[in-house]
């Protein structure tokens, strides 16, 4: 022990000196105002050097243990332990420390922190002692009871401790380790991960095949390693006692005067001493990666984290577990996992369930200690990008052309304790209650969107919707998609129509539909931060928190780059980013990098853009309530028209059809074909008027040679094209460009406005006209015109009119046979119904209808008029209503008598009377009114009569 003077006890100075004070005058019982003698001065130096001594030993004591081989165990030990070491001064540590703990750490650290508070207030008031009551013994007494009462805190209860943080001393594993973090600057510190153990997770298949490698080379020789570490302890501990010898021989003046002389001097050399050592043994780390010690201490972590880590990063694999804590989010989200967000249930409302994870994101460590006092200021700390665990996701959607990822984040803020899984904003997939058949149906609908970009022709009678998928953006408001007039869709409306899905059209038509595609960067920074502990691990004397041995400095692991590391692995296994990655070429290169695999397909949008044809705009709709257009077998035989007509226009439809095939033959060449016209380009459509009295067949006609033909039936009227010429010209180019572009049968219903005979009176319509006359000299499709008022068309339709025909009034054969196939189809339509709602079918008697059918036409044809094809519809429609209504009746009173009630509802010659009967009382009236029959109207001059 180094000896210590024994001096009289001195005045404690005022001002000056070494404590902060100078001269100043005071008095006081047994105290003197005096300055600095030789005397004090030379035992300040004295003092001095015993502190610089005091360091450069701890340091020595430090570099020694912390290149001293380690025991190969794991040592699970609460906060306070894990911060102080009290083994012996020769004792090794541990390869690797656990803080486990439980709900009570904060109070395990904030204890810690008291403790250092005053055991640094004590070291402040031991030198203060030194100097000026050196006689007396003012050492804390040692508390026998002091080791037991630690170990008892010690004690880890199972049943609600958790490992929260571990620290690798072992110098072989932190060089690995440190080597795949590309972080060898510090990699002889002991190091500190915090839960989830990222790194410790990710490299643990690395760390294996490490420990497989050292197992072959090194395990014939290591009880030769054993015999030969034991006797490098031995010569490390005479070392040990030579330099403490040699330290704290006794101190004479003379000593201490040359000493203090050379102050500066020593204290750059035993720098650079230590500096030197650290540097010496850092040139053999490699080696020492590569030893038997290397593979004892790898035996011992390997086999740690197998045990203990990976199961809670295992647990999350499948879907038992329910609950986690934010800390293992990282283990319950794996990037390239899909994760599934509960649909909203409003209608219209927020719909798309499922992305792919292609980057995660956890919150660094907080490397910080809770401060006593003033901690409610903490709340006023932007945190919200702190302290969030991010996910970045994408689903796949198509912009017209090409298929793209489409990006949004998920985040999930802290929380305390635990949390059900499928609480969460979004969680994986197999945590989804029939996931699996949920993922089958979601295939189904990636193959339906596939398919409907193709066959695009499809018929929609349901709601619309009213959202684009959720992205990245933060206002959901800006998910609600705007219609033509930049207004929000915040409702959705019911669409009962034949619709073409174009998503090219619909996006050129309204811009901000279109997705934003997002392309990942080719490389991705892995960034590797690292920061000192707050609170430092403190080694003492003789096991007790008396004398301080030495501070080891530890670094906590803030980032580690695993994020960066899975997101790039990830890119090596999904083809879909790999081959859309910022600058990639892969498109032009490879075709097949334009297709889906098939564990794409769910990350389609149920989503699409549809032209409803009767609407005449786009619209968002669900792909999954598209149905096939319905096809009846023998349309055109049913239509009760002329026969000569069905031959004249089936000849001429399916000529045109050809000839447009031809022209995409043309246009794939690169070439254009030879036409009839002397102007190229002109006289390609075909054009043919059909004009008679209404509900004989002209809508019909057309219909049927749509159906027949498997092309959609593109249906405007007058008022759909506008009024002034310019909205009429460009309305009419933009409908003539779609019915081209979709292959369309185009129908101007009711076209008597364009087709007018013009007058110098009316310069509007002529203009009207004019435009109209223009536009349709260079339509090359199929157009429909139909018109009551034959006798008012103008001169120049003539010619661009390729086939007009006339349909007269039904006659009696016409009449009867509309009757019998509005039978059929009612017929047809009761079964259906019997099928769905196990109610009876209507029981029609054909007999007595069509006797009916047959004196209407006599009783009317000369008077009134007899019934038109759309007013026998209409006849049967309401003759049904009757008859289901008088079987509800019926059966009701029969209930309430007791009686049985009627089989079936019945459909009779009765009903069609009274049918008959209002229609008649209308017609009669009509006439009354306007003095003219409908069938007697085409033959006015002009508009006016």
């Amino acid at each position: 022990m180094a000896r210590t003077k024994q001096t009289t006890r001195k005045p404690i100075p005022r001002r000056g000196g070494r404590f902060g004070g100078g001269a100043g005058g005071g008095t006081g019982a047994g105290r003197s105002t005096r300055s600095y003698g030789p005397h004090d001065l030379d035992f300040i130096a004295l003092q001095e050097e015993a502190e610089r001594r005091e360091r450069i030993l701890a340091d020595r004591r430090r570099v020694a243990a912390k290149w001293r081989p380690k025991i190969p165990e794991v040592r699970k030990v609460n906060f306070e332990n894990f911060k102080n070491r009290f083994q012996g001064e020769d004792e090794p540590d541990y390869a690797v420390d656990v803080l486990v703990a439980g709900p009570g750490l904060q109070g395990q650290i904030r204890r810690e922190r008291g403790l250092r508070r005053s055991e640094e207030t004590a070291r402040v008031r031991k030198s203060f002692y030194s100097l000026y009551d050196s006689g007396v013994d003012r050492r804390k007494k040692i508390d026998p009871l002091d080791k037991a009462r630690r170990d008892k805190r010690n004690e880890l209860l199972s049943s609600d401790t958790e490992i929260q943080r571990i620290r690798v001393q072992s110098q072989p594993i932190l060089g690995h380790l440190t080597s795949f973090l590309n972080d060898t600057e510090s990699r002889s510190t002991p190091r500190t991960f915090m839960r989830p153990f990222k790194a410790l997770v990710y490299f643990q298949p690395k760390m294996r095949e490490i420990l497989a490698t050292l197992e072959e080379k090194w395990a014939d020789y290591e009880e030769l390693d054993e015999q030969s570490s034991d006797t490098a302890d031995t010569a490390a501990s005479e070392d040990a006692e030579v330099i403490v010898e040699v330290v704290n021989k006794d101190d004479t003046d003379t000593d201490a005067k040359s000493d203090a002389e050379g102050d500066e001097d020593g204290n750059k050399d035993d720098t650079e001493s230590l500096a030197s050592v650290d540097s010496n043994v850092d040139e053999d780390f490699d080696s020492l990666m590569d030893s038997p010690e290397a593979l004892r201490d790898m035996r011992c972590y390997v086999k740690f984290i197998d045990e203990e880590i990976m199961p809670l990063y295992e647990r999350f694999e499948g879907s038992t577990a329910e609950k986690v804590k934010f800390d293992d989010l990282w283990s319950l989200f794996r990037v390239g996992d899909l994760i599934h967000m509960p649909a909203a249930v409003e209608a219209g409302g927020r719909y798309h369930e499922v992305w792919r994870i292609y980057k995660i994101q956890a919150p660094h460590p907080e490397t910080s200690y809770p401060k006593n006092g003033w901690g409610f200021l903490d709340e006023f700390d932007d945190i919200d990008d702190q302290t969030k665990f991010k996910i970045s996701a994408y689903y796949i959607d198509h912009d017209g052309s090409t298929f793209g990822a489409v990006k949004n984040k998920f985040e999930i803020e802290a929380f305390a304790g635990e949390r059900s899984i499928e609480s969460l904003p979004c969680y994986p997939m197999r945590y989804q209650p029939g996931h699996e058949e949920l993922i089958n149906g979601l295939k189904d609908q990636g193959r339906k969107f596939l398919h409907y970009l193709d066959d695009r022709h499809q018929q929609h009678n349901a709601w619309t919707l009213t959202r684009n998928p959720p992205s990245h953006r933060n206002d959901p408001d800006q998910e609600i998609l705007e219609n033509e007039y930049y207004e929000k869709m915040r409702h959705p409306e019911f669409v009962e129509s034949d619709v073409i899905v174009d998503l090219t059209e619909a996006y050129q038509k309204m811009p901000n539909w279109r997705p934003d595609f997002h392309q990942l960067a080719v490389n991705k920074a892995t960034r590797c931060e690292i920061s000192d502990d707050e609170m430092p691990i403190q080694k003492w004397f003789d096991g007790m928190r008396q004398n301080r041995s030495y501070v080891q400095k530890e670094i906590i692991q803030k980032a580690d780059g695993v994020e960066s590391r899975q997101r790039r692995d990830n890119l090596a296994v999904d083809t879909f980013l790999r081959n859309r990655l910022r600058g990639s070429r892969n498109f032009e290169a490879n075709a097949q990098a334009l297709k889906l695999r098939e564990e794409d397909l769910v990350l389609l949008p149920k989503r699409m853009f549809a032209y409803a044809l009767r609407e005449r705009r786009f619209m968002p709709i669900d792909l999954n309530l598209l149905k096939p257009i319905r096809r009846e077998v023998g349309v055109f035989e049913n239509l009760r028209i002329h026969s000569d007509y069905k031959d004249v226009v089936r000849s001429l439809v399916m000529s045109h059809f050809k000839k447009k095939q031809l022209e995409r033959r043309y246009v794939d060449a690169a070439t254009e074909g030879p036409g009839q016209d002397l102007i190229q380009g002109k006289g390609r459509g075909l054009v043919v008027l059909l004009h008679g009295v209404p509900g004989v067949g002209k809508t019909a006609t057309a219909e049927a040679v749509a159906m027949e033909n498997k092309k959609p039936l593109f249906v405007i009227t007058c008022g759909d094209l506008g009024l002034s010429p310019h909205e009429v010209e460009s309305s009419l180019k933009n409908v003539f460009r779609l019915a081209h572009l979709w292959d369309c049968v185009l129908l101007l219903d009711e076209a008597d406005v364009f087709l007018s005979q013009r007058s110098k009176l009316d310069m509007k319509r002529n203009a009207l006209v004019s435009v109209f006359l223009r536009v349709l000299e260079y339509y090359n499709g199929l157009l429909f015109l139909t018109t009551n008022r034959v006798g008012t068309i103008d001169e120049a339709f003539k010619s661009r009119i390729h086939l007009s025909l006339y349909y007269p009034p039904l006659d009696k054969t016409q009449t009867t046979e509309i009757f019998r196939l509005n039978i059929a189809k009612l017929r047809l339509m009761e079964s259906e119904r019997q099928k769905m709602t196990g109610e009876p079918s209507m029981a029609i008697k054909d007999e007595e209808i069509l006797d009916f059918a047959t004196k209407h036409f006599e009783d009317l044809a000369r008077s009134t008029g007899c019934w038109n094809g759309r007013q026998i519809r209409n006849a049967f429609q309401i003759a049904s209503s009757l008859a289901l209504h008088n079987y509800t009746k019926d059966a009701d009173s029969a209930r309430a008598k007791g009686q049985l009630p009627p089989a079936a509802p019945v459909l009779d010659r009765r009903l069609f009377d009274k049918v008959q009967m209002s229609t008649q009382s209308f017609d009669k009236h009509m006439k009354k009114e306007e003095g003219k029959y409908d069938d007697e109207l085409p033959l006015r001059g002009t508009f006016q009569e």
